[in-house]
């Protein structure tokens, strides 16, 4: 299954692919793996930079605006 989701370790913008590794904390795939009950996941890591860093919005702000 390919799954796309945001990545807070990933500068805003920056994609990359990852096959076969573990959740990385994201309460998103975890739900994914319990509902499939598989890790067979490919996921496409969409960075959207962590909120707060120098440049970057609030979490609150990122998380119900539009991206750029």
């Amino acid at each position: 299954m390919l799954v796309l989701h945001d990545d807070v370790e990933l500068p805003f913008g920056e994609v990359r692919l990852k096959e076969g590794q573990g959740l990385g904390g994201h309460n998103g795939l975890r739900s994914l793996e319990q509902s499939l009950r598989s890790r067979e996941l490919l996921a496409v890591r969409v960075g959207v930079g962590r909120p707060g860093d120098e440049g970057q919005p609030s979490s609150t702000t990122s998380c119900l605006s539009r991206a750029a």
